[in-house]
């Protein structure tokens, strides 16, 4: 974590019960729309409050067990950059934590507004277009492997998992909070907005060793059960297929990100 100074505290109360507030909580855990009328989400993760303050994404609170005891806990809630912190009964953590070993801290964080006009072109570093996938697990991936292999950012388009969903942003280690990422109702919408050559992730595409993957790149990838919507494939410039063995069926979707991101990088390197 970075340096950060002291933080002026405009409130710490602590919590004993499940009451009105609590449950406004834990609807941020399961209820998408409850998360877009409260603009906030929850952060698990040491990583992933971490990378969100390094970041300087805007916290509401930290949700802090009344028992915590770790030197990371401690210094969290001393220099955390929020004007409220929230201490409540072990149990009612737990709940609130989706994991077995429950958590110390959870942090409550502002959601931000993703137009497509706020992300960086697509030159020479690709964007990555996630059509249509389901699982918050795999869209958070998506988003980590985008990091981690040098993609200028991740789109989310039509009826897709929420990228503020608790299970997306812990998938994503931190990455939600330093890539840039939007979200657009269709890939023609973002086609017509980002002027790029858009390379779709298909398997009766053509062999990746043949498609030109030079920038500006928008790589297209579908929906974990069937893939690319026709009218996405209809858009794309071209279809590229990832070479597998015949026992092998499918590729996970985020798996299949990140084995193209990784080629479009040898590319771009000159490999």
């Amino acid at each position: 974590m970075g340096k950060m100074g002291p933080v002026t505290r405009s409130a710490t109360r602590t919590l004993r019960s499940a009451n009105d507030e609590f449950q406004l909580l834990e609807a941020l855990l399961t209820n998408r729309r409850k998360r877009k009328q409260q603009g906030a989400f929850l952060v698990h993760g040491v990583r992933s409050i971490d990378a969100a303050i390094a970041a300087g994404w805007p916290l509401r609170a930290l949700l802090v067990k009344d028992d915590a005891v770790s030197r990371w806990a401690d210094q969290l809630v001393e220099r955390a950059p929020v004007a409220l912190v929230i201490r409540l009964e072990a149990s009612l953590l737990d709940r609130l934590s989706q994991r077995e070993e429950g958590a110390e801290v959870i942090a409550v964080a502002e959601m931000k507004d993703r137009a497509l006009e706020a992300l960086p072109a697509p030159d020479p570093l690709p964007i990555v277009v996630a059509e249509g996938v389901q699982s918050p697990g795999n869209l958070g991936t998506i988003m980590r492997s985008s990091q981690a292999l040098g993609a200028a950012a991740v789109i989310v388009t039509g009826h897709a998992a929420d990228p503020y969903d608790p299970q997306t942003v812990r998938a994503s280690t931190g990455a939600l909070f330093t890539l840039p990422f939007a979200q657009a109702a269709s890939v023609k919408e973002v086609l017509d907005a980002i002027p790029a050559r858009a390379v779709g992730l298909h398997p009766d595409g053509q062999v990746f060793d043949e498609v030109d993957l030079s920038g500006p790149l928008l790589l297209v990838a579908g929906t974990e059960s069937t893939g690319l919507s026709r009218p996405a494939l209809e858009s794309c410039d071209a279809l590229a297929s990832i070479p597998m063995t015949d026992s092998t069926a499918s590729l996970n979707v985020a798996t299949a990100v990140a084995i193209a991101l990784a080629e479009v990088a040898r590319r771009q390197r000159g490999g």
